[in-house]
């Protein structure tokens, strides 16, 4: 049943990776269609949530509404016109500042102090970001290396300058040369949102083009002398600037307005909704946390009185039986132990002996 679903909204979207799918809107003519604005995330809202009442998916929408479609987990996941989005992929980056910091300066100390760490992080880690910046940034005089980037979107820009492009275009791609804009397939999903329409529609760039051309957060997202837009373009293409789409009333917001109005919720309403949420939870938590400790505590008294009959045959069944949680034990146990030993090597993080300790807080050391 979901693959068949699943199978309806990929006809109905462009879509690609972990980013924001770009829509096939029948309300948006193809030559006018808006890609950035407010407009889409109404659209984008209002489609899913008649898809899940349509199929009677409450669960997925309850899911797809906190963690995606709310206004403010849309703004972390879509692509928007905003330069204060960095345009890397900010996982990537983050593994890497967290591994620059493990592997360079705290594997020489177990457990630091808060104030070792901040320490480190002000005098160790940021003047070697800092001496990075100024070496790409600042005219040093000499020769330096550039972005690894460079030779994947050189080669990438040759290899669509030689895809043939069939003509008449399809009626559904309207490539933009001066906004670097399509709507085909391709170039959403493109790393550097590159297609065959928007590279064949520009003027044969020189090899400087590809050690100087910039990359901007907005449309056009290329910026360099070079590219100019050819004057004998095919008939498909559109060379203006963009124009705002008709939208019925129905489905505009107010600029001011952060979500649909169905959904209009103030900021307090909302911090009440969650806490109440939270405080249901941890009372859950804590009455399944207190059954299962009142479990182990009663059966470690049976245990201590099975002592004295020496049923070898019990003892075999319990080490068979209760094997899966005697070797969750002995990993939380040893997790405790080294993380109170200041001597040892703390416990890794994804060692897959203390998979099932991940979530294992260790108490204080006394």
């Amino acid at each position: 049943m979901f693959k068949d679903l699943q199978r309806k909204i990929k006809e109905d979207h462009v879509e690609f990776g972990g980013e924001y799918t770009i829509p096939f809107d029948p309300l948006i003519s193809d030559r006018e269609r808006v890609q950035f604005t407010i407009r889409i995330y109404t659209w984008a809202v209002k489609r899913m949530y008649t898809f899940c009442v349509g199929h009677d998916l409450r669960e997925l929408w309850a899911y797809l509404w906190e963690n995606w479609y709310r206004p403010a987990r849309w703004k972390l996941w879509t692509r928007a016109p905003s330069p204060e989005i960095p345009r890397l992929r900010t996982t990537m980056i983050n593994e890497s500042h967290w591994r620059h910091i493990k592997h360079d300066f705290l594997h020489y100390f177990h457990r630091p102090r808060v104030d070792l760490l901040v320490w480190i992080l002000v005098a160790k880690l940021t003047p070697t970001y800092q001496r990075k910046l100024d070496n790409l940034t600042l005219d040093i005089g000499r020769y330096r290396g550039l972005a690894g980037w460079r030779k994947a979107f050189k080669q990438e820009w040759k290899k669509l300058e030689r895809r043939p492009i069939t003509l008449p275009l399809n009626p559904g791609y309207r490539p933009r040369v001066k906004q670097w804009a399509c709507t085909c397939p391709s170039q959403a999903p493109n790393r550097f949102l590159l297609c065959k329409h928007l590279v064949q529609g520009v003027e044969p760039v020189p090899d400087i083009f590809f050690l100087e051309v910039t990359r901007l957060c907005t449309a056009p997202f290329w910026q360099h002398p070079s590219l100019i837009p050819k004057t004998d373009l095919p008939e498909g293409y559109v060379d203006r600037d963009f124009i705002q789409a008709d939208i019925p009333d129905d489905q505009q917001l107010d600029p001011q307005q952060n979500e649909p109005e169905d959904g209009n919720e103030s900021d307090g309403e909302e911090e009440e909704y969650e806490y109440a949420i939270l405080e249901d939870a941890s009372a859950t938590y804590d009455e399944r946390m207190d059954e299962l400790i009142g479990k182990l505590r009663s059966f470690a008294d049976g245990l201590h009185y099975q002592k004295q009959f020496r049923d070898v045959r019990f003892l075999n069944t319990l080490e068979k039986h209760g094997s899966g949680f005697f070797r969750m034990l002995d990993s939380c146990l040893d997790k405790e132990r080294r993380q109170n030993h200041n001597g040892g090597a703390p416990t890794r993080t994804w060692d897959p002996k203390a998979a099932s300790a991940m979530f294992y807080r260790t108490q204080p050391k006394d």
